[in-house]
């Protein structure tokens, strides 16, 4: 018998080495383990269903609407082990990479982390990586997630990186084509494997593309490039203007896989003043949570619906609704609906009128609104 799958074997080998098909060495070693022998274990957050360790988070968005500066605020508040936004508990102090392509480190990128009064200490900015001219003129390249891979981790060893900023990430793909979903999700396999490893959490940031004449699609599809973006990262985020008002960012949920996605957060970008004369900005939040989605967002940033004559309409049907008292949202969406107000139309209502929301923490109530009094 084992002549027989001896002879069978040289049979296959001499085969393969006859056609040029595939050399024998060139099989892959498949690993298969049974799931009794995998050690459990709860997600470790660094910002509560947002941000967690080993795992990539995706944040897109339309350029200029302050994503930058949210990652700047996240970079902050681990360097100072703070508290993020409506958190109770205050994050691990920890190093973090900045991997920017967009902004410079000396006049935007420093200045906006002092004015988040960051510990300076404990943020690094790669640089690049080092050439010269035939000069002497120092120069840096560009990384690529996957060519310097060995390098970058070598570095996260060396100084203890537990986050790490990739903005844009479109900017260090190497020779991977961002258009493609097979050489996308290799590279962020690659890059998740990474943040498994040293259990670090990597945020990538990217945009959305232009929609399309078809009309609008789910966010998911809007993130730009590959499809595999948003299928490596276990979470998504989208920034966005309030269709209803340009100061306020949304900053909405699209995608998790790990955990819970049902609020989104709203801020505004504060203008500061940091060491006498550098004029800067900061992320300032608003205390209120957004159960709009980003598809609602975006299937209704251009509607004709905008003008003076629905918001009137949305304030009239908030003052009837809540003439009585507290109302659950979910309700107050059912009839909002039925009476063809959009979302955004309804928060800029909320807003016009200073009506106040009650999230009700010890109880399953839900979150109301009610007229203050």
């Amino acid at each position: 018998m084992d002549d027989i799958k001896d002879t069978h074997f040289s049979d296959i080998k001499k085969k393969f080495e006859n056609d040029k098909v595939v050399p024998l060495a060139a099989f892959k070693k498949i690993e298969i383990e049974n799931v009794s022998a995998v050690q459990q274990r709860k997600i470790d957050w660094m910002w509560k269903d947002i941000i967690a360790y080993g795992k990539i988070t995706l944040f897109a968005g339309e350029p200029g609407v302050g994503k930058s500066q949210l990652l700047l605020y996240i970079a902050s508040i681990v360097s100072n082990g703070g508290r993020f936004h409506q958190e109770t508990k205050l994050c691990t102090k920890n190093k973090v990479l900045l991997i920017s392509g967009e902004d410079n480190a000396d006049d935007t990128i420093k200045p906006r982390l002092m004015a988040l009064n960051s510990d300076l200490s404990f943020i690094d900015y790669m640089k690049g990586v080092r050439q010269e001219d035939k000069n002497g003129n120092v120069y840096y390249d560009s990384i690529s997630i996957i060519e310097d891979l060995a390098d970058i981790e070598q570095k996260i060893i060396e100084n203890g990186y537990k986050l790490i900023i990739i903005d844009p990430i479109s900017l260090y793909l190497g020779n991977v084509d961002e258009n493609k979903n097979k050489d996308i999700r290799t590279a962020l396999g690659r890059l998740n494997a990474l943040a498994e490893r040293r259990n670090l959490s990597i945020i990538l940031n990217s945009h959305f593309s232009k929609p399309s004449s078809g009309g609008a699609k789910n966010a998911v599809y809007r993130v730009m490039g590959s499809i595999g973006f948003a299928a490596a990262a276990r979470i998504v985020f989208g920034v966005m203007k309030d269709p209803e008002d340009a100061e306020r960012r949304l900053f909405l949920p699209i995608k998790n896989n790990i955990g819970q996605d049902k609020e989104g957060f709203v801020y505004k970008i504060k203008p500061m003043l940091v060491d006498g004369s550098i004029e800067t900005s900061k992320v300032e939040w608003l205390n209120e949570k957004i159960t709009l989605t980003a598809n609602e967002i975006l299937n209704n940033s251009n509607s004709s619906e905008r003008g003076s004559p629905k918001l009137e309409e949305a304030k009239d049907f908030l003052l009837d609704v809540l003439k009585f008292g507290a109302v659950l949202l979910t309700e107050i969406r059912r009839k909002s609906d039925l009476k063809g107000i959009s979302p955004p139309i309804l928060y800029k209502a909320k807003d016009a009128l200073n009506i106040f929301q009650d999230d009700h923490p010890l109880s399953k109530k839900g979150i109301t609104w009610s007229l203050r009094p």
